[in-house]
């Protein structure tokens, strides 16, 4: 009901604010608008639906390159994904030892490896998929995690690309009326070996919002066109 008259065209412009047991110490509550007293009717959970609880969200897995050197980018990300109606969580920055494999540190790598999967696997519990942005650090789940711990321990985490492919379904092909610009795709060697088809995902991505897709130099797709690597 409040969402309801919330919507109302006569109650925009006006705050409201939900007050709870009383117990805040930071006025939370305190508002020019509405404060909705939810300490004698609105205290318990009636149901949750599983579905539309995960429907649409996604754990963006953070990793030590794009977060301490790039963090824009994993800022853009959310942007893009509240923009198209996603619901994203970004989990802890932790750790997957991708360094520590490629020195050699192979006892370590397995502690590190050991320690971030439980963290992992406990966020996959949930339903909601867990996505990397590094290829080099994603596809490490793929091909040193499982040589360390076996693929039953091993987290399924998704590249951005893997994991937007498969819900295109509720975008409706769009035509870009701007001025055309070409769009170039490096992909990362490890995608090129542990995840070729993650090429051609972006293809059907790009195509989707109508945009024009090369890869290296080789025409991808363009608009109106056949999809081909």
């Amino acid at each position: 009901m409040i969402a309801r008259l919330a919507s109302e065209p006569r109650f925009h412009g006006v705050s409201f604010a939900m007050r709870g047991g009383g117990t805040g110490t930071n006025e939370q509550s305190l508002t020019d608008g509405i404060v909705i007293d939810m300490s004698r009717h609105m205290n318990r959970i009636v149901s949750i639906d599983p579905v539309k609880r995960t429907e649409g969200s996604l754990i963006l897995v953070q990793d030590s390159f794009t977060s301490y050197f790039e963090p824009a980018l994993l800022l853009d990300v959310i942007d893009l994904l509240l923009a198209l109606g996603f619901k994203p969580f970004v989990a802890p920055l932790k750790p997957n030892g991708k360094a520590l494999h490629i020195h050699g540190y192979l006892g370590a790598f397995e502690r590190a490896a050991e320690r971030n999967a439980r963290h992992l696997c406990r966020l996959a519990a949930s339903g909601v998929p867990p996505v990397g942005l590094d290829p080099s650090m994603t596809l490490c789940y793929r091909s040193e995690y499982p040589g360390a711990l076996g693929a039953q321990k091993t987290p399924r985490v998704l590249l951005p690309q893997e994991w937007l492919s498969e819900r295109l379904d509720g975008f409706a092909v769009r035509t870009f009326d701007g001025p055309e610009t070409d769009y170039v795709l490096l992909p990362h060697c490890t995608e090129r070996t542990n995840a070729q088809d993650s090429v051609r995902s972006w293809g059907a991505i790009f195509e989707t919002f109508g945009l024009t897709l090369s890869v290296e130099g080789r025409r991808l797709l363009r608009h109106g066109g056949d999809l081909r690597a």
